[in-house]
């Protein structure tokens, strides 16, 4: 293990932060979801995956309308895969996350998908 590694680990233990230490490690050992963009995708096969549903659930509680305006490969597809999940209700892929606990998963909610990359972009 490198020093800035045994450094980490010395400190979070310090402050008692276990779970976070086995994160770390777990998190060694995951694939990278190089590529990936369905969220379904990245949960059922142990993708590593950095939990935004802190960021949703607050978006979804106290927000009104949003554009998401982002470059190219920033994780726009892989939100919105992640919210359509939540909205259909599909609790299994969320555990562990931090909306597990916070979502109502019995409601489920009409869900409009319309794929851009998936249309022609040629004038007739």
């Amino acid at each position: 293990m490198n020093d800035f590694l045994q450094t980490l680990v010395k400190d979070l233990h310090k402050n008692d932060t276990t779970d976070y230490v086995f994160w770390i490690f777990e998190s060694m050992t995951q694939k990278l979801p190089v590529g990936r963009q369905d969220f379904r995708i990245i949960m059922e096969n142990n993708y590593l995956y950095v939990d935004k549903t802190g960021y949703i659930h607050e978006m979804i509680e106290n927000g009104d309308i949003y554009f998401l305006s982002r470059p190219k490969r920033f994780g726009k597809s892989l939100l919105l895969s992640t919210i359509e999940e939540l909205f259909k209700g599909s609790k299994e892929l969320s555990e562990g996350l931090y909306i597990y606990d916070k979502w109502d998963w019995k409601e489920k909610y009409p869900i409009i998908h319309v794929d851009f990359g998936k249309v022609s972009h040629e004038c007739s």
